[in-house]
């Protein structure tokens, strides 16, 4: 991590109180998920924490645009995800859903399977909703 980052984190830190103005940085927070480890990916999660609706929106955009073509960024962003209270993670629904009934490739190449199971699992206990996915992708 450079000098620049740490300056970086710090100013968001100490300069970011509203989600208007951490709207334009989630892209950019979002995208040290890629690696975990970048060492900036722990104090991107941290600054992702202090605005969870925006983190969510940023990583719902983010998996969409993905679809599936990387699986270590995707693998990332829901651990990520896992973190946030179950309720808040809904807006995803679509996007856990699609990869725990159909994973591309590289999703099941980076073992998303089990984690997108525990997310889905961990929300519908919350909403009394029945578990539906397949643990295994269709042939």
């Amino acid at each position: 991590m450079s000098k620049t980052d740490y300056l970086a984190v710090r100013s968001i830190q100490e300069g970011v109180h509203t989600a208007e103005e951490m709207q334009p940085l989630i892209p950019g927070l979002l995208s040290w998920l890629q690696d975990v480890n970048w060492p900036m990916c722990s104090a991107s999660c941290e600054q992702l924490s202090r605005f969870l609706v925006l983190a969510i929106e940023g990583a719902r955009s983010v998996l969409q645009h993905l679809n599936g073509d990387d699986g270590e960024w995707e693998y990332n962003l829901l651990r990520f995800v896992g973190t946030v209270p179950p309720a808040l993670r809904e807006p995803l629904r679509p996007e856990i859903e699609r990869i725990a009934q159909r994973p591309t490739a590289s999703e099941v190449d980076n073992e998303l399977s089990e984690l997108v199971i525990e997310l889905l699992v961990a929300m519908d206990w919350l909403g009394g909703r029945p578990t539906k996915v397949c643990s295994r992708p269709p042939a």
